[in-house]
């Protein structure tokens, strides 16, 4: 999936982020830089899968004032404080959005928006990547999909039929959600249909998407799921997938704050909620220990995440099949599965519970085993 790229959005109150695949950006308090991205885990910016592979963080450079990040298994995303947007990575298919397709470009190059276009959110799924603008327009470019009947393109492309009014967009495998000021969601998928508005239960505050599941944190702080539930990653207590958005078993008498939909392929696919509690829980895939609470199986209804005591949490995100926290005092948790090197704490051995990877962190964006970070 494009587990998510940083996608976060705030409607009423609420918050929600997303992640896809498996990178992850962020930077490191130890390297005494900031104002900075820094990136680890593994992506496929060159011939084969994951053929660039940090195991710690490592400095991306030419990057500043950064307000959002995309991560992508493929090319990754930067959007700065003056609406504009930058990518590196996997450029073959168009993604990078200059109207280039290098094999692998390392350093950040601008993305080619029409001159004036301020750019205020961005998203990144499958290949493609995703922007709104200050006007509510959604924008997309990239090759694999050609979602939205956008058609592959090499610089950003207006998608039709959307409203203008769209403030969030969160991208995954085959699929991209947009959601408006006004709370209604759009969605597009891989079979090149143009948007098409959900029946939602209620007003929705947030959207994310992860390995062909959908996810919607409404106003009043229920999350709904639709799509694959092989490994119970809708969280209604089943292992049945659904076509329409069923309702996540979350504690009884608590409400979600901010949701992630992550997973990267057919073998993973789970989801993280941070309640107004401030516990956050996680359900679905688990064999990789991803759940954060010290097994390895898969949980059909929210289960608690082992955080150690007085951790509290900023922001949570679901990578591929590994998870990450940002707490309140800017350091970086991780737990899951290491393949790749996506905890960033050096070598490939997996962790069934949190473990610090960094500090100093203002942002945090994951897709299946790239994860990037910003010192802000």
């Amino acid at each position: 999936m494009g587990g998510m790229r940083r996608v976060a959005g705030v409607v009423g109150g609420l918050a929600i982020v997303s992640a896809f695949g498996g990178f992850t950006l962020a930077s490191p308090a130890e390297a005494g830089v900031s104002n900075a991205v820094y990136r680890w885990g593994g992506y496929r910016g060159g011939a084969g899968a994951h053929t660039n592979q940090q195991s710690r963080p490592t400095p991306v450079p030419g990057l500043s004032n950064v307000s959002a990040l995309a991560a992508g298994n493929l090319a990754n995303y930067a959007l700065e404080t003056n609406g504009e947007v930058f990518a590196w990575g996997n450029g073959r298919g168009g993604e990078l959005g200059n109207g280039t397709h290098p094999f692998l470009q390392t350093t950040p190059v601008q993305v080619s928006f029409p001159a004036g276009t301020v750019v205020t959110a961005i998203a990144e799924g499958n290949a493609r990547g995703y922007a709104i603008d200050s006007t509510g327009r959604g924008w997309t470019w990239g090759a694999a999909g050609a979602l939205c009947r956008s058609g592959s393109t090499s610089v950003p492309k207006v998608v039709p039929g959307l409203p203008s009014n769209v403030v969030s967009v969160a991208g995954a495998s085959g699929h991209v959600l947009w959601l408006t000021s006004t709370g209604d969601v759009f969605t597009c998928d891989r079979f090149h249909r143009a948007p098409t508005k959900v029946a939602t239960p209620g007003p929705v505050a947030a959207v994310s998407a992860g390995n062909d599941v959908l996810t919607l944190l409404l106003q009043n702080g229920q999350v709904w799921d639709w799509g694959s539930n092989v490994f119970g990653q809708l969280g209604n207590g089943t292992f049945s997938s659904s076509a329409v958005p069923v309702q996540v078993q979350l504690p009884v008498g608590t409400f979600a704050t901010q949701i992630y939909a992550g997973g990267d392929d057919a073998v993973d696919g789970h989801q993280v909620a941070v309640l107004n509690t401030g516990v956050l829980v996680a359900w679905g895939a688990g064999k990789a220990g991803q759940l954060g609470n010290g097994h390895r199986m898969n949980e059909p209804v929210p289960v608690t995440v082992a955080l150690p005591a007085g951790v509290a949490v900023k922001e949570a995100v679901a990578g591929g099949s590994t998870s990450y926290v940002v707490d309140t005092n800017g350091n970086v948790w991780a737990w899951g599965n290491n393949n790749y090197g996506e905890l960033g704490v050096g070598g490939r051995k997996g962790s069934l519970t949190p473990v610090v990877v960094d500090t100093g962190v203002s942002l945090l964006m994951s897709t299946a085993a790239n994860v990037a970070d910003y010192h802000g």
